[in-house]
């Protein structure tokens, strides 16, 4: 048996990371009981590329860390929550369907000169020993600074514009949160989402789809916030596929469910 190896796995929406993982190591008993970790979080809203080091490969886990990243993501302007994605608690809506697409594309195409942002106060990061999420969950943020970041957006393509109904927005979001596993406060989530788009029925947002190549360290959650900061009816992320880490891309993931 080797002593290590670098594999890549495509983690599913709803998914950790870690569960993924674990998904993967269940299938390859060629490893029992050889330490092995993924390198680079992506949140359970996003899927695709997951790279594994298994082994003397964790010796590589720094490097991984560093890497540029490729990612599809599609922005919905209109809403804004605690998490900057689908899986946070609303706290905003706004009727969308008037937004100046050609406005949109110029603000995104201003990422290439540089994007700084504060961390997402749902993030892994840790402050003061404890993740940034931790402070976040006990109402305690007003208590530690949130970092600022400063990192570099090699490009910016644009993809597509759409349009969505309240009707499918509620449609299409009860489904996303019904493919969450773990706690993440999804039964709170889904019932504020339903109170809030039932009082606004005819409603429209509109998305955006682009993919962005972007150094290591970069929020995608945090491109929609400031995406939607710009124009004022704030923004989520809705949908995030990760399309390559480094060397490593799509075509070479496996799929564990």
């Amino acid at each position: 048996m080797p002593r290590g190896a670098i594999v890549t796995i495509y983690k599913p929406l709803g998914l950790t990371p870690l569960a993924a993982l674990d998904l993967w190591r269940a299938r390859h008993p060629e490893w029992p009981g050889v330490s092995m970790t993924y390198t680079g979080r992506l949140d359970p809203m996003a899927e695709g590329v997951v790279v594994v080091l298994i082994g003397e490969a964790l010796k590589q886990q720094a490097q991984f860390q560093k890497q540029d990243k490729v990612y599809q993501a599609t922005v919905l302007f209109g809403a804004e929550t605690d998490t900057y994605d689908v899986l946070g608690i609303p706290s905003r809506l706004v009727d969308t369907k008037s937004l100046d697409l050609a406005k949109i594309k110029s603000e995104l195409f201003k990422l290439e000169h540089g994007f700084k942002f504060k961390l997402p106060p749902y993030s892994s990061y840790k402050v003061r020993g404890k993740p940034l999420f931790w402070w976040a969950l006990m109402n305690r943020l007003s208590e530690v600074e949130i970092p600022e970041r400063t990192v570099k957006i090699y490009k910016v393509e644009y993809l597509n514009h759409n349009c969505l109904t309240n009707d499918e927005f509620r449609r299409k979001l009860a489904e996303k949160l019904d493919l969450v596993r773990g706690n993440f406060r999804q039964r709170q989530i889904k019932g504020e989402w339903q109170k809030l788009t039932a009082s606004r029925p005819r409603f429209k947002y509109q998305t955006v789809t682009f993919r962005l190549h972007c150094q290591g360290g970069t929020y995608i959650r945090a491109v929609a916030k400031h995406l939607g900061d710009k124009f004022g009816c704030g923004a989520i992320l809705w949908n995030l596929t990760r399309e390559r880490v480094g060397d490593y891309n799509i075509s070479q993931a496996e799929k564990v469910a």
